[in-house]
């Protein structure tokens, strides 16, 4: 253990320790456990140690493991609601036939089970795919599926596409899991964000479209498509030999710019809570006066997430590391009684799908900010606190808006001020 982590009062590990409602964190000063509270009344799922994905009971943390291999991390995700149904049934008269056949349950799927769909091609010279209808407006939104090629069938076009004004749709080669096309609009009715790709390893690949509604008219056609041949920036009309395709498996329309972790369905929309991480009433292990606050986390899903100390009942008196993804900055902010003591921000050039470890080392007329090893800034002016204010820490400020969402690798909270040189250490990537 470095000596800057035997100072600490709080630490949340990479491979903390969990239970239902519980995140184990560790206080190395007396062996002793410091339980975080961790409140999300449905089941969600991770990637486990195995690099499958699996589903974990009612408010149990996720522990959640990069595909591939290497350190995990705290997952934490807003509320989000798969509106497809059927999202492993592709043989269920929900999904709408394309000059495609289905066969259940004809592969390993990404959770360990035989329970990948295999689509396969007619031999009509036209398109083959699925397609199911979404009468709901949703904005912004994020169709993904997870598909596996065989027989040479690569391409895998995602779209949605409305039934009067047009459509947005992105193409993926699932051969070497490339996005071929990024995402791309065709007529009116949407926007467009960037698609993605994340490999899971054994051929599987899940891809996303994103995208924005920009009316409020018609229908929506939710479509999975192949192809063994492109052509620009579509999927091309092709004879197909009867026997080609993709397996696929856990479809999932959401509302909001980002992906998240699957939801499974059958028979009607299925909603996860949001991951709401807290501890209260713990002001002894909180320095006041002087302190540091440790995080190393990646922000998700664009948004602006939190670290705060704060008081249980007021916002008033607070200290937070805010990061925020929209506009990527990242602010250090102390408030006392109402008044702002510290309000810096640093510009970063991206804080998408990057780890940042970042460090508020505050001391009275003394406070100082460190990122990825660099000091990048300092507050020599700032009043800090006394007795007993600060008593909670958490995921979000002292009203539970401006969540953190993301991962998180370690967090530590210290009582005391360390020096530059030992937080350069601790930041340092």
């Amino acid at each position: 253990m470095s000596t800057v982590y035997s100072q600490a009062s709080i630490i949340v590990p990479q491979s903390a320790g969990y239970q239902a409602d519980i995140l184990h964190a560790w206080n190395p000063q007396t062996s002793s456990l410091v339980d975080f509270d961790v409140v999300r009344n449905t089941t969600a799922t991770r990637v486990n140690e195995s690099g499958l994905i699996e589903s974990v009971a009612a408010n149990v943390p996720r522990i959640d493991w990069p595909i591939g291999g290497g350190c995990p991390s705290l997952l934490v995700e807003p509320q989000r609601t798969n509106l497809l149904q059927r999202s492993e049934e592709f043989d269920n008269a929900y999904w709408t036939k394309n000059n495609a056949t289905v066969t259940a349950n004809d592969a390993v799927a990404p959770d360990g089970y035989a329970n990948a769909d295999k689509l396969v091609e007619n031999t009509n010279n036209t398109y083959h795919g699925l397609r199911a209808t979404i009468t709901s407006s949703i904005n912004p939104f994020s169709f993904s599926v997870f598909a596996k090629s065989f027989s040479g069938n690569r391409y895998l076009q995602l779209r949605m596409a409305n039934d009067i004004s047009g459509s947005i749709s992105a193409l993926f080669d699932l051969d070497i899991g490339t996005i071929i096309v990024d995402t791309t609009l065709y007529g009116g009715g949407y926007s467009v964000s960037p698609s993605k790709i994340i490999s899971l390893g054994n051929g599987w690949y899940k891809c996303t479209v994103s995208g924005n509604k920009t009316d409020n008219v018609g229908n929506n056609n939710i479509e999975i498509n192949l192809s063994s041949t492109i052509s620009g920036t579509e999927v091309d009309p092709y004879t197909g030999d009867g026997t080609s395709g993709l397996f696929i498996w856990g479809a999932q329309l959401e509302e909001g710019s980002n992906a998240t972790s699957y939801i499974p369905t059958t028979s009607a929309a299925v909603t996860r809570n949001a991951d709401v991480i807290s501890k209260t009433g713990i002001s002894s292990l909180i320095g006041q006066s002087e302190g540091t606050l440790f995080v190393d986390a990646k922000v998700d899903f664009n948004v602006t997430g939190v670290f705060c100390l704060h008081e249980n009942t007021a916002n008033d008196s607070r200290l937070l590391i805010n990061i925020s993804s929209e506009s990527n900055l990242i602010q250090f902010f102390l408030q006392k009684s109402g008044l702002v003591e510290v309000n810096s921000v640093f510009s970063i050039p991206s804080l998408s799908d990057s780890f940042f470890k970042i460090a508020f080392v505050y001391n009275e007329n003394n406070c100082s900010f460190f990122v990825n090893g660099v000091k990048v800034g300092a507050d020599t002016n700032a009043e800090t606190f006394s007795g007993t204010t600060l008593s909670r820490i958490s995921f979000s400020n002292a009203t539970g808006s401006t969540p953190f969402f993301g991962k998180v690798k370690s967090m530590a909270l210290l009582p005391s001020a360390i020096t530059e040189a030992e937080a350069i250490a601790l930041t340092t990537l």
